[in-house]
């Protein structure tokens, strides 16, 4: 009568055994571009139904352990391939997934709703290492500078700009309009440009520039010129706001910049064996004292 007991609990002990394992599954890989065979970074690594899901890391890996899993899709998403798809019910435990995604094709109007923001995530990831990016946290430095300082006039109206009798002997200016790199084209009206040496030390604080050149292009105005301020513009993208023209705008890594820009990624290139990203910050709250990204 014993032995039947032992041999009963045994068998529901390795049945509960067997059902836990079955409930359990651990596995891995690694998501490349089927065409250059590179690693993707960043990719969107998801399941369709649940709704978990994760990013591949800079070397485009990824690993997932799930518990009490259901039917499901494994998902691989990333801008300019098509989806990747494989059933759950064809994963097996400890198995390595070698997934390369295809270059997708343009059909049509696209409505995108990304559940994995990579620029946000990128942002997070830099402002992660912040203070050691801050060449002002360093005891001392030098480098040489090239500052570009360039005022634009936006939503400018040429046709009506063209038939104001002010402007008659000026029509010239507005073979430099801008209609190309955004969507409202806009009318260069200064450019301020200089190269300088710059050396900086941080205890006991002291700071040098020699501007070895400078030329400015624009309203020809010395008074317009102060009221810009002076050459130096030593721009610390990495404090939290940055002074141009003796303003303070919020820079896009500021603490709390997540707040008030919209950050992307997108673009991805190999240089040098090295990989480079297109970060660009939009502002995304009207009204506010922002930086944006110009064109070129």
């Amino acid at each position: 009568m014993n032995i039947f007991r032992h041999s009963i609990l045994l068998l529901v002990f390795f049945f509960f055994s067997m059902l836990a394992f079955a409930q359990q599954i651990s596995f891995s890989g690694t998501v490349t571009d089927g065409h250059t065979k590179e690693p993707v970074a960043y990719a969107s690594v998801y399941f369709a139904r649940s709704g978990v899901g994760k990013s591949t890391d800079s070397a485009g890996n990824f690993s997932f352990t799930l518990n009490n899993f259901k039917d499901d899709t494994l998902k691989v998403s990333f801008i300019g391939f098509e989806i990747y798809k494989i059933p759950i019910t064809q994963l097996q435990n400890n198995q390595t997934l070698n997934i390369q995604l295809e270059r997708g094709t343009a059909k049509g109007e696209v409505i995108i709703k990304a559940k994995w923001n990579r620029g946000l995530f990128l942002w997070k990831k830099i402002m992660s290492k912040k203070k050691q990016y801050n060449r002002y946290d360093l005891g001392n430095f030098s480098y040489e500078a090239y500052n570009k300082l360039e005022i634009d006039i936006k939503n400018f109206n040429t046709d009506k700009a063209k038939r104001n009798f002010l402007l008659k002997n000026f029509t010239f200016i507005f073979d430099n309009m801008d209609s190309t790199s955004e969507a409202a084209p806009f009318l260069p009206a200064y450019l301020i440009e200089s190269l300088s040496d710059y050396a900086y030390q941080k205890n006991p604080k002291k700071f040098y520039e020699n501007i070895k050149a400078s030329q400015t292009k624009g309203f020809n105005n010395e008074s317009f010129s102060k009221l810009l301020g002076v050459m130096n513009q030593n721009v610390s993208i990495y404090s939290n706001f940055v002074n141009v023209m003796d303003k303070d705008f919020i820079s896009p890594f500021n603490d709390n910049a997540d707040a008030y820009y919209i950050f992307t990624v997108p673009d991805t290139q190999i240089v040098n064996g090295g990989k480079q990203y297109h970060f660009v910050f939009a502002q995304s709250v009207p009204g506010k004292i922002l930086l944006r990204e110009m064109p070129g």
